[in-house]
């Protein structure tokens, strides 16, 4: 997902208030949410899917204040390799929205075979 997808696919949940079946979003404030491993997997064993990390659902999806972007990008890299098993593909970006970084992470579908 690059930056003009990320605003496209936000707007989409803003107007809809709520994430979809191919996007979730997480503040991410802090610390890795407890449950990042499952949304990744739900995304892997089905059609893919994006996972924002640092907008506040709650606050009409805005940019979360503090947002240590680089540390939860890579903590984010290290669920996808050593939470699951096949470890889950996924393209990770820092970018930029509405003035803010958010990381974005685009997980690929798993393989059948896999």
């Amino acid at each position: 997902m690059d930056a003009k997808e990320l605003k496209t696919a936000i707007r989409q949940l803003k107007s809809s208030c709520t994430d979809n079946q191919s996007v979730e979003v997480r503040e991410s404030v802090g610390k890795m949410p407890s449950s990042i491993a499952e949304t990744i997997s739900a995304f892997a064993n089905g059609s893919g899917g994006a996972i924002v990390l640092g907008l506040s659902e709650k606050n009409g999806f805005e940019p979360a204040e503090r947002l240590e972007a680089h540390r939860i990008a890579d903590a984010l890299s290290q669920a996808c390799s050593d939470k699951l098993t096949p470890p889950a593909r996924a393209s990770i970006d820092i970018l930029e929205y509405d003035g803010a970084n958010v990381v974005v992470a685009t997980i690929a579908e798993i393989p059948l075979r896999d």
